[in-house]
């Protein structure tokens, strides 16, 4: 090869690496572009948006204000006798005695799986 022909050669080297490298850096420049569109319609969907404490207040008074659906309604307990379960232990005496009785209907439980 001539000098002449290996001079052509490296400028057609360094043509096609410079629209490769404009290539690339347009690409990334149309990624960016896209993004940033991307990131101000979400900017513009969210100032649109109420606050989520608002959102938040109202879920909550709706869900306390209607029954569950999956529960059935009472009105009332089912059995009167069940009340005392439910509300708790009148005396500390009351509830030494309650502590006991359960602990040891536990143990005998768990005794018998021991054996």
């Amino acid at each position: 090869y001539s000098k002449t022909e290996i001079k052509l050669c490296k400028q057609r080297d360094r043509t096609s690496a410079d629209t490769r490298g404009k290539h690339r850096i347009s690409a990334e420049l149309k990624r960016l572009e896209q993004e940033t569109r991307h990131l101000e319609e979400e900017l513009d969907q969210l100032e649109k948006m109420e606050s989520a404490s608002a959102a938040c207040k109202e879920i909550l008074s709706n869900v306390e204000t209607r029954p569950d659906p999956l529960l059935p309604k009472t009105y009332g307990p089912a059995n009167p006798s069940w009340d005392q379960w439910f509300e708790g232990p009148q005396d500390k005496e009351y509830l030494k005695v309650m502590t006991v009785i359960i602990l040891a209907l536990l143990f005998a439980d768990y005794h018998v799986f021991l054996d």
